[in-house]
């Protein structure tokens, strides 16, 4: 019997859930209806945000076809394309998703495929009033800063109409001789690009248009990276199942952000019915706590470990092909004639070199209940049977099973950024076989189930099973992993740390 297989089918069903928060691909696509439906939250402290933005720096590149602004007079831009460098200098979060940032901007460089006006331009001097048309038509225009300039921003996450994050307001130091225009030909009077430059110094000192522009343009890059960081699906093959990740509430939290993630899971997506457990959606909201985390943190309710589970056991899927001759003990037994005759007769009369393999798979109900106290620890109560088959005339021929319930307690903690999963104590079984090859005269049918059993508690009582978590990308060169998983108030909570 596969001793080995069946702890490691303890293990899947446990862990599998855990992976989930932490997992980030693609873009997200509603579950039908049957899929197991929780609410994550992912709690993020302000210091760590306010830490995370100072290491905020880079260049940025912005595009547009045309642009027409105005200071005494519309000038049409075409074919502009903005390059600069920034660094954050500071970030101060407010009350309600509000915050403010000082960011420092250099290495402006402006560039316009072509420039024009045309307009009238009324003056007034000693009392009379004239009309002077301006036409002016240019290509090749470029503008550059001569200075870092330091921006004042303010902004806020809003929940409603749908999640997002905008900038609502932008000042900076209003002086002149900041910017210079040049351009490689104008079509205008002498001294047309010295006017140019003196509108611009104009613009930049009193115009209360300009954060228009800023704003269309910087708040749409931003309503895009948001949306992506809060936009997931990934496909997990070795769990049957597909997942959704969707970013739906917000809550300011005094010392944290908490960002409330809708995820739907689709066990088996390719069956064409529904797994019996999830009849209609379940909905595994985490609790309300209060919240002064010292790191950042996934919550998710206990109870969605046991419901993806029970679909997964429902649905047949927790189930395991292994060759004999790679399970170390039963190696052993084959190698053993001397063995054989004590614990298991029958084998004698095949090969040593025999090809044994054995389908294993839970049977029966399932249950995964979560134990109350601090730390992280679940009760199993399942059946597991594995048949065991062997190559004969070209084809597997049925020889024997053996099942048994199964009563364990599990423990699991994150260390290293991998899922570890132990038994707490010994496992209750009451191991018990069949032969379903047809008897012979040669051997007994008895096998040593007492020492087979023994083997198999004592083996379960001291192995520690791993799966290495994946990182989750919170945004362009953040990454973050899990280092630690405890329980508080049935919700489980994995703390989270920035990847150096």
């Amino acid at each position: 019997m596969n001793f080995k297989l069946l702890s490691r089918m303890k293990t899947m069903m446990t862990t599998g859930s855990f992976l989930l928060p932490i997992c980030s691909t693609l873009s997200a696509a509603p579950a039908r209806a049957g899929a197991l439906r929780a609410d994550l939250q992912l709690v993020l402290p302000k210091s760590d945000i306010v830490q995370e933005a100072l290491r905020q720096r880079g260049a940025l590149k912005f595009t547009r076809e045309s642009l027409t602004f105005s200071s005494e007079f519309p000038v049409e831009l075409h074919g502009i394309e903005l390059d600069f460098d920034y660094q954050v200098k500071a970030l101060v979060p407010g009350g309600d998703g509000t915050f403010s940032v000082q960011v420092e901007v250099s290495g402006v460089n402006a560039r316009a495929r072509d420039l024009r006006i045309d307009t009238l331009l009324e003056v007034e001097a000693s009392g009379v009033k004239a009309r002077i048309p301006i036409k002016a038509s240019c290509s090749g225009v470029h503008v550059r800063g001569g200075k870092p300039l330091v921006f004042e921003l303010k902004g806020q996450v809003r929940e409603q109409p749908r999640l997002s994050l905008a900038l609502t307001d932008v000042d900076w130091v209003r002086a002149a001789g900041v910017w210079r225009l040049d351009a490689e030909s104008c079509e205008a009077a002498p001294g047309f690009t010295s006017f140019l430059n003196d509108q611009l110094a104009k613009l930049w000192v009193e115009s209360k248009d300009l954060p228009a522009y800023v704003f269309d343009d910087l708040n749409r890059s931003l309503e895009e990276w948001f949306a992506e960081r809060l936009t997931l699906e990934k496909n997990l093959p070795e769990l049957f199942s597909r997942i959704a990740l969707q970013g739906r509430t917000f809550r300011d939290a005094g010392d944290a952000w908490i960002f409330g993630i809708e995820m739907r899971v689709d066990a088996n997506p390719d069956a064409k019915s529904l797994c019996p457990a999830l009849k209609d959606d379940v909905d595994l909201p985490a609790l309300g706590q209060d919240v002064n985390p010292k790191q950042a943190e996934i919550r998710v309710n206990e109870k969605l470990v046991g419901v993806w589970a029970r679909c997964l056991h429902e649905r047949g899927l927790l189930k395991r092909e292994d060759r004999g001759q790679e399970i170390a003990g039963f190696r052993r037994l084959m190698s053993s004639r001397f063995l054989q005759f004590f614990v298991w007769a029958d084998l004698m009369r095949f090969p040593k070199s025999t090809d044994f393999r054995f389908m294993t798979s839970t049977y029966g109900t399932l249950a995964l209940e979560p134990l109350a106290g601090s730390d992280v620890g679940y009760a199993l109560s399942t059946r597991i049977a594995s048949r065991v088959i062997y190559p004969e005339a070209g084809r597997w021929t049925p020889y024997m099973t053996f099942h048994s319930p199964i009563h364990a307690r599990l423990a699991m903690r994150i260390a290293d950024s991998k899922l570890r999963v132990s038994l707490s104590g010994v496992p209750q079984t009451a191991l018990q076989y069949r032969f379903d090859a047809p008897p012979t005269q040669l051997y007994s049918r008895g096998v040593g189930v007492s020492t087979i059993e023994s083997e198999v508690k004592s083996f379960l009582a001291r192995e520690v099973f791993e799966i290495a978590l994946p990182r989750l990308e919170l945004g362009p060169g953040i990454e973050v992993e899990a280092v630690s998983l405890h329980r508080e108030n049935r919700t489980l909570k994995i703390e989270l740390r920035r990847v150096p």
